[in-house]
């Protein structure tokens, strides 16, 4: 597995981006789909990645540097590819380059319909916590965060 760093005009990162944007249309109505747009992800303070095993693009996340904390955002692997750790070691990656911004506590938001994904979270110490900025409470979401 090699995880590494992207970027918004990358046809890698753009197709995986892709597909999660269709499996969130199934799960999410617009209202309630915080995903940024692909043209979004980039910037000084944005660390993107793409995690690859045998020479396939199978996930990818990014790490935006925020006023106090880090946010994960756009965490996803090819559901083929589930369930072998693609995702907690692009996590632990993830961290480490909110450390590399400074930062000392991260924070995410992700859907109810993601049972997986908040399992995941939770394994990996993170908690629940009310809504952060930019978001507003809504019974859609949790709110999570973990201290470096």
């Amino acid at each position: 597995m090699n995880i590494r760093p992207s970027c918004s005009s990358d046809p890698a990162l753009r197709r995986l981006l892709e597909a999660q944007d269709a499996e969130y249309a199934e799960m999410y109505p617009p209202e309630i789909n915080f995903t940024i747009p692909i043209e979004a992800l980039r910037g000084p303070n944005l660390g993107v990645y793409v995690v690859e095993d045998q020479a396939q693009s199978i996930g990818c996340g990014a790490i935006l540097s925020m006023e106090g904390f880090a946010e994960v955002k756009r965490l996803y692997i090819v559901p083929e590819r589930r369930g072998r750790g693609f995702a907690r070691r692009l996590m632990h990656h993830l961290e480490d380059a909110a450390r590399a911004y400074g930062h000392t506590m991260v924070r995410l938001e992700t859907g109810k319909q993601a049972p997986d994904a908040i399992q995941l979270y939770e394994r990996l110490g993170y908690v629940r916590i009310g809504a952060f900025p930019p978001y507003v409470e809504n019974d859609s979401s949790i709110f999570m965060e973990k201290a470096l």
